[in-house]
């Protein structure tokens, strides 16, 4: 036998092996694994799956069966349909705990709700479980009811749910599971349509597949995950200061660049390349800085100044008082009336010279010049 007829044998036993296993896979299996790969690689957490079951359930048993407390996670997929991920309190403080002081502690914390600093921690903990989960069952049939979920939101009251969901049959998986070293007992729940609005699977026979339809719209799925899962980096501009360059290379640590409160509600988001993409509001959440996306026409949130004046909005040389500043609008000032004009002053009487006129003075009267203080009278 030739080394290339060798190796086409060999390739065609991988590809009957991977036809048993996809054969053999079940979305119970899918699932599990997903759970422990994502434990493992997003958090170094270790996650044993201890039984993992399926049945099919309506939207009213499907709510019935929501925990009180811990997180219920809304999943977005394909053509607007939704799906629900809940972890109870003891799955959800694991992953916490995990994040924040690196180990699942031995005792599991007294049951809350979710907030939404745990949705936030949690959020791309579940993408990654789900994108493992429904990975292997492209091939399957299973994968029109299991593709395409991510994070949407979370919620803090079931009531609003059964609005939210389609009244139809939900696929519900009841997992328990053993989190951490010490192996701390948890469970969590996954719901998705039964008549799920996925692809078509795409391990078709050949002859099905002649016209490329398959390879065109796995190619489609493969770039919108890409286009979806890129990041993009934006910059948030509060305010623009124009001022000579000679300023600008005195600036140092810890000066103080005025900004007029108007920027607060004008926040300019901007791509790498300086196109304007949006604008934005300027405030906080949950104790930290946060921009809240406007409507470019929407009229600001603290009216704008009509001119701020720089240095280069000054004249040049010597200061003209008749000459006003490049782009400022000078009011238009009333007439003053008419003043009478001002009397001429009247001259002032000449007294001669003082100090020559001192030997003209009469000589004091006799006694005068004895007069003590303690004559004068006491002043009221």
């Amino acid at each position: 036998m030739s080394e290339t007829s060798a190796q086409n044998v060999l390739q065609r036993k991988a590809a009957a092996a991977r036809l048993v296993d996809e054969a053999k896979l079940t979305p119970e299996k899918a699932l599990s694994g997903a759970l422990a790969r994502a434990s493992e690689k997003a958090l170094t957490l270790p996650l044993a799956v201890s039984t993992c079951k399926l049945r099919d359930a309506s939207l009213a048993e499907l709510l019935d069966s929501l925990p009180e407390k811990g997180l219920i996670a809304v999943l977005e997929g394909p053509s607007e349909t939704l799906g629900l991920l809940t972890l109870d309190p003891s799955f959800l403080a694991a992953l916490i705990e995990q994040q924040t002081i690196g180990s699942v502690s031995p005792h599991a914390p007294d049951p809350r709700r979710a907030t939404r600093t745990d949705a936030a921690l949690t959020a791309d903990w579940i993408d990654r479980v789900l994108r493992l989960f429904e990975d292997p069952l492209r091939v399957t049939p299973d994968s029109t009811w299991t593709y395409g979920y991510s994070f949407s939101n979370m919620m803090t009251d079931i009531r609003p749910l059964g609005l939210m969901l389609e009244e139809d049959v939900y696929r519900i998986f009841s997992i328990t599971a053993a989190l951490g070293d010490v192996g701390r007992e948890s469970t969590a729940t996954l719901a998705l349509l039964a008549h799920g609005k996925g692809p078509t699977p795409t391990g078709q026979p050949q002859a099905a597949q002649s016209d490329g339809t398959a390879e065109k719209q796995e190619w489609q799925r493969n770039l919108t995950r890409a286009v979806e899962e890129g990041s993009v980096t934006l910059d948030a501009v509060l305010h623009r200061v124009a001022m000579p360059i000679s300023d600008a290379s005195d600036l140092n640590i810890g000066d103080l660049i005025p900004v007029p409160i108007s920027a607060l509600g004008g926040v300019q988001l901007v791509s790498g390349d300086g196109a304007i993409l949006g604008a934005a509001r300027l405030g906080q959440s949950m104790s930290q800085r946060a921009l809240r996306l406007i409507d470019p026409d929407e009229e600001p949130a603290f009216p704008a100044l009509q001119h701020t004046m720089v240095d280069d909005d000054l004249p040049s040389g010597p200061l003209n008082l008749q000459t006003t500043p490049p782009n400022v609008q000078m009011p238009d000032l009333p007439d003053l009336p008419d003043l009478p004009d001002l009397a001429a002053p009247e001259p002032r009487p000449d007294f001669g010279d003082p100090v020559a006129d001192l030997d003209d003075l009469p000589d004091l009267p006799e006694g005068a010049s004895s007069m003590a203080l303690e004559d004068l009278p006491d002043l009221t």
